[in-house]
């Protein structure tokens, strides 16, 4: 009895280990499905993100001067006297006085 091989086998059943049961299986595959699709969802956003840098690039190399003459005066088409007055306007701050 000196080698493994000489010693007794139990013959009581053995329990199965836990990484067979099938709630196991369960768990490990909703752990992977879980992570692949967290991966796709990773590339196909980093993806997207680069594609749009790269148009962005690309409309800011191309821009153009504006065919539209600016106007930089604005006159008021409407009547003075139908326009919304500020009632606050003509307000005095009391504490002016102190000045």
């Amino acid at each position: 009895m000196d080698t493994i091989h000489d010693t007794p086998v139990n013959n009581q059943e053995q329990k199965p280990l836990p990484y067979t049961s099938p709630r196991y299986k369960r768990v490990l595959l909703f752990a992977s499905f879980t992570l692949f699709v967290i991966i796709v969802f990773s590339v196909v956003a980093f993806v997207i993100v680069s594609q749009s840098k790269k148009t962005d690039t690309k409309v800011t190399k191309e821009t153009k001067e504006p065919t539209v003459n600016l106007v930089t005066e604005y006159e008021n088409p409407f009547d003075k006297k139908s326009q919304y007055v500020n009632p606050f306007s003509g307000y005095k701050n009391p504490f002016d006085s102190l000045q």
